[in-house]
């Protein structure tokens, strides 16, 4: 008959310091991997913002310098 330690450690229980500080860093660096993932995105979502916001003022600014006919406007002189 098993001992009790025995089956246990076939369960996958153990009672090892260092299978448990290896379990301990596996969790922080799965959830600094998935922080870092979010940080990513977040950057990636904030940078296409910057960029669509850029292109939307270059595109008003375009409009701006053109008259309602569509040819830049000209300071005529007197």
């Amino acid at each position: 008959m098993d001992s009790p330690n025995l089956s246990m450690r076939s369960a996958g229980f153990t009672n090892d310091t260092d299978s448990c500080r290896s379990s301990t860093l596996l969790h922080w660096n799965f959830f600094l991997a998935a922080n870092y993932i979010r940080v990513e995105r977040t950057i990636f979502i904030l940078m296409g913002l910057i960029t669509q916001e850029t292109i939307l003022l270059a595109s008003i600014i375009k409009k701006s310098e053109k008259g309602f006919d569509g040819y830049l406007c000209s300071v005529q002189p007197e």
